[in-house]
């Protein structure tokens, strides 16, 4: 690593003595361009003393050329020339005069031309403003003469007899229009009108009378509606909280200990039957949680202790489960079939399983075996019957 840092140091040290010869290189070339610009201003303040000098004597010349000119005029002129030469002049200035009188005499004769024009052009366009507008009135004029004698069988002069000063056009027409909107809001005339009144009449009366006996059909099922709901709610309220007890005691059973229960959400009583279910569980050895919390273990055991205290509370005569106890261990599983040999005494159950507890506590055995292949066998044991058999071998 000093190596390398060494090494980087000397490419340094090469580039700053390189950096080194390129400055002073630099600063030689910036002297001699001073050097050069300094000359460069000594010669250009010698052209401008120069340029100064040439024009003094330029001026001192005319000056001269000037006065000699002068002087040679006036002695090879005589006192008689000199004279006209003065009338000459005063006549040329009052010549000059005269110009300049004409000169602004045109002028605003020019502008007083160029006036005319504008205003000549103005009342071009102001004309033929006026005639369009006047075609427009014409046609307008027209139109409504041709209106008034298709809608009213009028001619022109005869409307114009029948023409009231103080009009009011716009209020004229406002009520026109509101008067044709209630023409047309009134349809075409019906002459059977009369006769359909009556028959229209009769059947609104009839629709009234069937109106008023539906509301009181509505009434009489809202009536009914809201005591099934009632009695609902108070059925709804009775047989969870029975189901609660049965679930508290199958629980226990199972897990042999701890404490589970069932809550309704907080919906209020009037929302008893769209209020979601919590179920909280406590196995032995733990704290009461939701059953989020649980293992999957205990989840499904859970769910069988639910399952249990439903079909305590309503009986029935045949039940078929599918596998239900396949996410228990084994001595949840004989846990399991315990409490379903000692539930089956009210209720018959088919149970799809492959736990060998639940097999060994089913009084008869269903399998499908494949002795040869692609053909199935069904296969039946009679528990009961095989361990009598058993047992009067045994003697």
């Amino acid at each position: 690593e000093m190596n390398q840092k060494r090494m980087e140091r000397e490419l340094l040290e090469s580039s700053i003595t390189k950096a080194r010869i390129i400055i002073s290189q630099m600063e030689k070339d910036l002297e001699a361009l001073a050097s050069r610009a300094d000359d460069l201003k000594k010669a250009v303040t010698h052209s401008e003393e120069r340029r100064a000098a040439i024009e003094n004597v330029l001026t001192s010349v005319r000056a001269a050329i000037k006065e000699q000119t002068a002087k040679a005029v006036d002695e090879a002129l005589s006192g008689a020339k000199r004279e006209r030469i003065e009338e000459l002049r005063a006549r040329l200035a009052e010549l000059e005069g005269y110009k300049a009188e004409c000169k602004t005499k045109i002028e605003e004769l020019e502008e007083r031309r160029n006036q005319k024009g504008r205003e000549i052009s103005e009342l071009n366009e102001k004309k033929i403003r006026e005639e369009s507008v006047a075609e427009r009135l014409e046609t307008e004029r027209n139109s409504l003469a041709q209106k008034v004698e298709e809608e009213y069988g009028l001619d022109y002069a005869s409307a114009i007899q029948m023409r009231i000063d103080e009009y009011d056009y716009q209020k004229s027409l406002t009520l026109i229009n509101k008067i044709k909107r209630k023409i047309s809001e009134l349809g075409n005339v019906n002459m059977l009108a009369i006769d359909e009144y009556g028959e229209t009449g009769k059947r609104y009366d009839d629709m009234t009378v069937q109106r008023d006996d539906m509301k009181k059909a509505e009434n009489d099922l809202v009536k009914i509606i809201n005591d099934l709901t009632g009695d609902m709610h108070a059925k709804f309220k009775t047989e969870f909280e029975k189901i609660n007890d049965n679930f508290m005691d199958i629980f226990k059973q199972l897990f042999n200990g701890g404490k589970a229960k069932l809550t309704l959400e907080d919906a209020g009583d009037k929302d008893i039957l769209n209020a979601g279910i919590e179920i909280y569980a406590e196995p032995p050895g733990k704290k009461l949680q939701h059953i989020s919390l649980l293992s999957g273990g205990e989840k499904a055991l859970t769910a069988i202790a639910i399952l249990f205290a439903i079909l305590k509370l309503k009986p029935m005569p045949f039940c078929v489960l599918d596998e239900i106890e396949a996410a228990l261990d084994d001595a949840n599983a004989n846990l399991f079939a315990e409490y379903l040999r000692k539930f089956s005494k009210n209720t018959q159950f088919i149970v799809i399983t492959h736990r060998k507890p639940t097999m060994e506590l089913a009084d008869t055995l269903y399998g499908v075996t494949m002795e040869e292949k692609g053909v199935s066998k069904l296969v039946s044991v009679q528990l009961g019957e095989a361990v009598k058999l058993h047992a009067a071998e045994s003697k």
